[in-house]
């Protein structure tokens, strides 16, 4: 491959990286320890933002890489807790299902500083106390179409989508908001959400300009480079 493709083949791979962080978010947990890893989506080592109260007005948060961002949370709701049983207890993903925001009405969770008008994959972790399996959620975003759970498996040990958590195609509105709707059927159990953006991403400006750089270094290779 000569230099230039080279080059160029990693400045795109870097920016393909970067578009590729995620947002984990995590309500609480009995041992206060957070959560660092995949879930249903993500990779080992991800960072997740670590919430243990019950409410929170535009909440800072960092991605899955741990680099700030525009993004912010607002949330309503009970405290978080800590089950009294959940079948994740002994498995990998001990800490990010250890506790859960709950409420027993409506809750909300506002996310801003998205790009607007874009599209994202939603995935909403609801085992909360899996001692009981009736406790199922309706969630809606930005005031679209309904989703709900439906929990049959007492304390499942792995994710199941529509026992455990929900995976929901959602496009952010026009200010770059996605509202977040939960209600109970007793009660809106959440140990958490992920947010992966599923638009083609834009470059971020310092990743436009390592690639305005790179292809000013092609210009000049090619010509100090004799033609052959």
């Amino acid at each position: 491959m000569k230099l230039h493709s080279m080059v160029l083949a990693c400045l795109l791979l870097s920016a393909e990286a970067r578009a590729a962080a995620i947002l984990n978010v995590q309500f609480g947990n009995q041992n206060g320890t957070a959560y660092t890893g995949a879930a249903v989506v993500g990779t080992a080592g991800d960072y997740w933002n670590f919430l243990n109260h019950g409410n929170g007005t535009n909440v800072a948060l960092e991605d899955s890489a741990s680099d700030a961002t525009s993004m912010t949370l607002t949330w309503q709701g009970g405290d978080a807790t800590a089950p009294f049983d959940y079948g994740f207890e002994f498995t990998a993903y001990a800490d990010l299902m250890a506790g859960y925001l709950y409420n027993t009405s409506l809750q909300v969770m506002n996310v801003d500083g998205l790009t607007p008008d874009t599209s994202y994959d939603l995935y909403i972790y609801t085992q909360g106390d899996s001692a009981s399996d009736g406790r199922e959620i309706q969630v809606s975003v930005n005031g679209g179409s309904d989703y709900s759970t439906g929990p049959t498996v007492s304390s499942a040990s792995t994710f199941i989508l529509g026992q455990n958590y929900l995976d929901i195609a959602v496009t952010s509105d026009g200010s770059g908001q996605l509202s977040i709707a939960t209600t109970p059927t007793l009660e809106a159990d959440i140990n958490g959400f992920q947010l992966v953006q599923t638009d083609s991403a834009t470059p971020e400006p310092s990743t436009l300009g390592l690639l305005a750089a790179g292809l000013a270094g092609m210009v000049w290779l090619k010509r100090r480079v004799p033609a052959r």
